[in-house]
C-alpha cells in the first residue's frame, strides 16, 4: 500500500511539473510572437502531445518517487 501511495503522489507531482513546464514554455514562446497553433487541427495535435507528455511524466516520476521513498 505504501508503494501505491508514493507512486500516486509522484505521478501527481510529475503531471503538475509537466503542466507548469509546458505552460511556461508556451508563455515564453507567445511573448516572442511564436504561435504554436494556427487551426483547430494544430490545437488538437498540441493537446495530444500534452496528454502523451503528461502520461510519460506521471509514469516515470511515480516510479522514481515510489522507488526512492519506499
Amino acid at each position: 500500500m505504501r508503494k501505491v501511495t508514493f507512486f500516486t503522489l509522484g505521478a501527481i507531482l510529475g503531471v503538475a511539473f509537466c503542466f507548469l513546464l509546458l505552460y511556461v514554455t508556451g508563455s515564453v514562446l507567445e511573448h516572442f510572437h511564436i504561435r504554436l497553433y494556427e487551426s483547430e487541427l494544430d490545437q488538437q495535435r498540441n493537446f495530444n502531445l500534452f496528454l502523451l507528455a503528461s502520461s510519460a511524466f506521471a509514469i516515470v516520476s511515480g516510479y522514481f518517487f515510489a522507488k526512492r521513498f519506499s
